[in-house]
């Protein structure tokens, strides 16, 4: 029996790519998840996340199973985990997650 209409657009969510950003003013990388990781990075440099708007793509793979491929990317990396406090567009205080103190190979 065939997978029900509501299973297959629930597995068509979780398809898109994992992105590896890296900003050259903080010396981070992001690690994060997207249909369209172009257009992710580019909100992200809009609202200046972490403080900063130079994020630019490194690495983009293919996941059909994005949050749970995205969380097992940020545990193997968990050891070089960096947590920015800063001002939002909005002005209000936010903390960006995600990033990572290490290097792209």
């Amino acid at each position: 029996m065939g997978k029900s209409v509501s299973c297959k657009v629930a597995h068509e969510l979780y398809k898109g790519f994992l992105y590896v950003l890296y900003s050259k003013s903080l010396n981070l990388v992001k690690v994060g998840y997207a249909t369209i990781p172009k257009n992710r990075c580019k909100r992200l440099n809009k609202h200046s996340y972490a403080g900063v708007n130079d994020w630019e793509i490194q690495y983009i793979v293919k996941s059909e199973q994005m949050p749970t491929d995205e969380t097992w990317c940020h545990g193997q990396l968990a050891q070089y985990s960096k947590l920015i406090q800063y001002q939002s567009i909005r002005q209000c205080t936010s903390q960006a997650k995600e990033l990572f103190n290490c290097t792209v190979q």
